[in-house]
């Protein structure tokens, strides 16, 4: 079989992009960034290796760097540091103005004179802002780390039996976490389907056709599409009006559903 030359179209592709690169000086090869090998420059076994467990797991481990943690606080005031942590976390819980924050610490100096902690707190809403940001990075971190540790099925809710897709749907039914978009997680199907945030929702795409998609309709920017949502299908070839809306059900697979 004659070999196949490099195509830099490739590079645009779903199935290539951010990873394969073309070997400098040889048409006849391809380069993984991730695993740092070099490949024949087939499709089918391109396309096998960005599914092979090597690439996936070197790919889920770029996905996240461990956010920079701040110098340890002396051990006197480590009590004074994990109320200001958990202040701020209440007020961000309960929706309440970062605001606030200023008067708040005044207030409990006031009621609590005798306490060594609140005499240390120096919690502004600066500093709490800066706090809620870096209570997000590990949330983001730990939210990627449980994604990541699953696989995850697609069904369809009818409202009063819960089933799979139908056998005729271009949809895969079973996904991986494998990298971000829009510092958001991707779900990549097994075959031919991937679930992304698009900028203003999630989106689910047969990447050989463009036109097969489903949209879920979102009413928060932080929405994620684990669980039961609805969503709006167009151009799939299940039994369904195109464009009607349906429910749609994302859940964590367990391990002994695979074999």
């Amino acid at each position: 079989m004659p070999k196949r030359k490099f195509r830099e179209e490739w590079l645009q592709e779903e199935y290539f992009r951010g990873w394969l690169r073309k070997v400098d000086g040889d048409d006849y090869s391809a380069y993984c960034n991730v695993c740092k090998s070099t490949l024949v420059t087939e499709v089918s076994t391109l396309k096998r290796h960005s599914s092979s467990r090597r690439h996936t797991e070197g790919l889920a481990r770029q996905t996240v760097a461990p956010a920079a943690q701040p110098p340890p606080p002396d051990r006197d005031d480590d009590p004074v540091t994990r109320a200001e942590i958990k202040l701020t976390a209440f007020l961000a819980e309960h929706n309440v103005s970062i605001n606030t924050v200023d008067h708040l610490t005044s207030l409990l100096k006031d009621i609590f004179p005798d306490s060594n902690i609140a005499s240390k707190l120096s919690l502004k809403r600066t500093k709490a802002t800066r706090i809620l940001g870096n209570i997000g990075k590990v949330a983001k971190i730990d939210v990627y780390e449980a994604l990541r540790e699953n696989k995850f099925s697609l069904i369809v809710d009818e409202t009063t039996d819960v089933r799979g897709l139908c056998d005729e749907s271009l949809f895969d039914t079973t996904y991986l976490v494998l990298g971000e978009s829009g510092e958001k997680p991707v779900f990549r199907g097994f075959s031919n389907s991937q679930l992304q945030w698009t900028g203003t929702t999630w989106t689910l795409t047969y990447l050989p056709e463009n036109n097969v998609k489903a949209t879920m309709t979102t009413k928060f920017e932080d929405e994620y599409p684990v669980g039961l949502r609805q969503w709006i299908t167009e151009g799939d070839r299940c039994s369904l009006q195109q464009g009607s809306s349906q429910f749609l059900v994302i859940s964590a697979c367990q391990a002994s559903s695979f074999k």
